[in-house]
């Protein structure tokens, strides 16, 4: 399950944020379909597939979508942390399918975090949120490698107020697929993939031996070369890359203004760093 990998990883691989958030949202389409909702998302019920992907499971607390009060005895089920506001205090007919996008929202705040929202850590920032439009703060305040759309698409789905969550799962999977199509345009390719013979050529002046093994068991694979004065990233840049200086230098301006120069071998660069 997801939660025997967090128990085991801490949080979850990076870059498989949008993945695990993209199909929880189709285990949830297929669920609408059938008028089922599930009622119960966490950690602990989510499968990790043989393909690498993620399967929402254990519909042992579902209800029909449209379940009358006298239907269902316990409307006030789920796991404390992970249910939505209003499955503490709402009837069986006034839950719907935002019910479950929450689940969702904050299952992958969760594996994206480490924070347990069960344990009483997450207990204590639920509380300190008690009073905020959304339940949880930004993933980015305790997981600053997540990607940056994640923040934006995981806010309407921890809504305090269902009514400004999402609709449907497709909403959200449009929303999904234009954060990947954004974050492919704004990936930029600069420089040129390095020959065998200056990979060779950079491994064989490398002084710290990590990098001479790194270069050499990638074969050059990851090295790329730039042109004096081609631009490396710029702020703003959407370029999602850390960057390791092996051979030449950078040089750093801050609107046109010269900052520094970086030429030690080993240093790492990116708009962050820069």
């Amino acid at each position: 399950s997801l939660l025997d990998l967090l128990e085991v990883e801490g949080t979850l691989p990076e870059g498989q944020e949008l993945d695990l958030l993209e199909d929880l949202i189709a285990s949830l389409s297929a669920a609408q379909q059938a008028c089922v909702l599930h009622l119960d998302i966490k950690p602990a019920n989510v499968l990790m597939r043989a393909d690498g992907g993620y399967a929402l499971t254990d519909f042992g607390t579902a209800q029909a979508a449209m379940a009358s009060d006298d239907m269902v005895r316990h409307p006030g089920r789920g796991t404390r942390g992970y249910q939505a506001p209003e499955q503490t205090r709402a009837t069986a007919s006034q839950l719907d399918v935002r019910t479950d996008l929450y689940g969702v929202g904050a299952t992958v705040w969760a594996a994206c975090t480490g924070i347990d929202l069960a344990s009483p850590r997450g207990q204590r920032l639920l509380q300190a949120s008690k009073d905020q439009p959304t339940v949880l703060p930004p993933v980015s305040r305790h997981c600053p490698t997540a990607p940056v759309e994640l923040d934006r698409l995981l806010a309407p789905l921890l809504a305090r107020d269902p009514t400004q969550r999402p609709a449907h799962p497709a909403d959200v999977s449009a929303q999904i697929s234009l954060a990947r199509e954004h974050r492919e345009r704004g990936v930029q390719r600069r420089g040129r993939a390095a020959t065998t013979e200056e990979a060779e050529t950079v491994q064989s002046h490398l002084i710290d031996p990590l990098w001479s093994w790194v270069v050499q068991s990638q074969g050059g694979a990851r090295l790329h070369g730039f042109s004096p004065g081609e631009r490396l990233v710029a702020e703003g840049d959407a370029s999602f890359h850390a960057l390791v200086l092996l051979s030449g230098h950078v040089r750093v301006e801050r609107r046109g203004t010269y900052i520094t120069t970086v030429q030690r071998e080993g240093s790492f660069l990116g708009e962050v760093a820069a």
